[in-house]
């Protein structure tokens, strides 16, 4: 039962003759018949600040024709297009009446989905409530873990929980915006927990001054998220599969992301959905010759490039991550990197699925059947790997 609707703001109505009336745009386009235009004045009252009894008083003073029920059936019909919301809902919604400006821009994309949100007896505010109370960690205050920090904030993530280990230097200024010159030997996550104090109050921000250097570790700084966000690379491999390993065990979503000269990368692992980070390894394994050779020499002649990251492209590539964390927590629309490597050219733009990997049943991690064999394969593909910590002051590189 609608109380108040309102036709959504977002779409433009348009008489194109007298008999016909087109309403939305793009992919969401419909024309309808109007012959005497009571529709279309119909349309222009629907402002969410009357009730279907109070149009139908307003509009048969013109339209004496017009009845309550055929008011009713119209709103119903465009309702079930996408086009209505009902602003009784703003009173019921636990967003307080200042997170329902702040995050205004929101609540209108999310508007656009409310045929899909319908199925579920979900609205737009809906997905907005759902990222206020959301708590969202994120692994490494680098450049991609403090631009995730500021997306989120600007979803309205109230609890945040930043791990890093790491101090400003001059050259992060490039592309890492939460700092400034005067943060310069500061820790990351006591500059970036200021900062957006500053900007979101309603933030709560644990900082975290740790080193990820075992599993372990990696399973106590997650533990209560709604959702992980692995924005660190060091060390290669290991770091990857320790947050992997932490995720499945604690049932918690993650998304990783990377970037080189002239592309990004995101991956998402969906514990008990998708395939995890060690099922892909074995799909590898399984499926690629020299895959084994090409870990080994990766373990052997270790290689880590000088950082070429530019705030446009890495900006770019965190806000996919930030458009996919939006969907894991709304449920708004699919994600496109769910269980596969989402590969997006820089120069180009162009995106496509460079490897993408099924869940394996007998996946010693992830698995519901875990195979011995299996894990033996993947402690034999990694055992020898060595690791160091070095401080980029040290390489040159930072």
């Amino acid at each position: 039962m609608l109380h108040r609707p309102m036709f959504n703001p977002l779409y433009p109505i348009k008489q194109n003759d007298e008999n016909i009336l087109s309403i939305g745009q793009d992919s969401k386009l419909y024309e309808l018949e109007d012959k005497d235009g009571a529709i279309f004045t119909l349309l222009t009252m629907l402002d969410g600040s009357k009730t279907t009894s109070q149009l139908h008083d307003g509009l048969r003073k013109k339209f004496p024709h017009v009845t309550l029920e055929d008011i009713q059936q119209v709103i119903q019909a465009l309702n079930e297009l996408g086009f209505i919301i009902d602003l009784s809902i703003k009173e019921t919604s636990s967003l307080s009446s200042y997170e329902q400006e702040r995050f205004k821009a929101n609540i209108h994309f999310f508007s656009h989905f409310s045929e899909q949100l319908a199925i579920v007896n979900e609205h737009a505010m809906t997905s907005q409530e759902k990222l206020c109370s959301s708590t969202v960690t994120i692994i490494g205050m680098g450049g991609f873990g403090s631009s995730v920090l500021f997306n989120l904030a600007g979803l309205g993530i109230k609890k945040v929980r930043i791990v890093d280990f790491d101090t400003v230097s001059l050259s992060n200024l490039n592309r890492q915006f939460l700092f400034n010159e005067k943060d310069i030997g500061k820790k990351k996550i006591n500059v970036a927990q200021t900062f957006m104090q500053d900007f979101y109050s309603n933030m709560q921000i644990e900082a975290v001054d740790k080193q990820i250097n075992h599993p372990e570790v990696a399973e106590e700084v997650i533990v209560g998220s709604d959702v992980v966000v692995l924005a660190a690379d060091q060390p290669t491999i290991l770091l990857q599969r320790w947050v992997n390993s932490a995720c499945v065990n604690q049932g918690i979503p993650f998304i990783g992301g990377g970037i080189a000269i002239d592309h990004g990368q995101i991956s998402t692992v969906i514990p008990k959905q998708t395939g995890c980070v060690d099922c892909m390894h074995l799909h590898r394994l399984q499926n690629m010759s020299i895959y084994r050779q090409h870990i080994q020499s990766s373990i052997e002649t270790p290689f880590t490039p000088p950082n070429m990251a530019t705030p446009s492209n890495l900006m770019m590539v965190a806000g996919m991550i930030g458009s996919e964390l939006t969907k894991l927590l709304t449920g708004i629309a699919p994600l496109q990197s769910n269980g596969k490597v989402i590969y997006f050219n820089l120069l180009t733009f162009k995106t496509e699925i460079i490897g993408d990997w099924p869940r394996m049943i007998s996946c010693p991690t992830c698995g519901d059947q875990p195979d011995s064999s299996f894990k033996e394969q993947l402690q034999s593909l990694f055992t020898d790997q060595q690791y160091t910590f070095m401080k980029k002051e040290e390489l040159g590189w930072n």
